[in-house]
């Protein structure tokens, strides 16, 4: 009888320890196209040697983006999202720029933190790879 009761103290407590967490827990992390990145990666049929601009780029969640060059804004405009093909991406999440004249929409994608936008590679035009600039929000 002492065995069934010492049993279930134990795991009453250790119900109330594993339900316990840290600050770290609480925080959200973004996920999603929302919210700033930063240029890592520049791929494109280019002179060799062309160095990948200083480049980042905002969106928000209202279909607002920024796109920023040497910390300065280069061009503002609006997003939308959709599914769909291009010429050279089946079946793929779409991302469509109001400022983009000659590749209406691009393919993108998102895999930890990391952003890459294909606006037609295979036809010469750029891909690239931005990473999440995660900002740390004081409580």
């Amino acid at each position: 009888m002492k065995i069934p009761a010492l049993f279930s103290l134990l795991l009453l407590g250790g119900l109330a320890l594993g339900s316990c967490n840290s600050d770290d827990e609480t925080q959200t992390k973004p996920t999603g196209l929302v919210g700033t990145w930063s240029l890592n990666k520049l791929e494109c049929y280019c002179p060799s040697g062309t160095p990948t601009p200083v480049e980042s780029i905002t969106f928000d969640a209202a279909g607002n983006v920024t796109e920023y060059h040497n910390g300065q804004v280069e061009r503002t405009g609006t997003y939308q999202l959709s599914t769909g093909s291009t010429s050279c991406a089946t079946n793929a999440d779409l991302v469509t720029f109001s400022w983009a004249t000659q590749t209406p929409a691009a393919s993108y994608s998102i895999v930890n933190d990391v952003l890459v936008i294909d606006q037609g590679l295979c036809f010469d035009a750029p891909r690239k790879t931005y990473g999440r600039v995660v900002t740390r929000q004081s409580k």
